[in-house]
């Protein structure tokens, strides 16, 4: 989603600038909300909302690497960062669309 969210800043017949489109290959979470723009409006929910600010930090804590570990019960825990339907991270993400 975050990727869809920068994906928008790219306008038909123009070439885009080639450090973004560099730095869209990171699967490094922290970064890609920061290049979307997205970091103080998400620091503004989370002082409002300590539950959604606890979610991404869960999101955070996972990388590239994350998906060759077994992370058990931490699986479960992302996943409701993700899906939760009153504070999760892809319905707020879907929301900046």
């Amino acid at each position: 989603m975050l990727k869809a969210i920068l994906a928008k800043r790219f306008k038909a017949e123009t070439i885009p600038n080639k450090k973004l489109v560099n730095d869209l290959y990171s699967h490094d979470l922290k970064s890609l909300q920061k290049l979307a723009g997205l970091d103080a409006r998400r620091t503004e929910v989370e002082d409002r909302d300590p539950v959604f600010a606890a979610f991404w930090q869960t999101v955070f804590a996972w990388n590239e690497g994350s998906r060759y570990l077994d992370r058990g019960a931490e699986a479960h825990d992302l996943l409701r960062a993700i899906e939760d339907p009153d504070h999760g991270v892809m319905q707020w993400l879907m929301s900046q669309l």
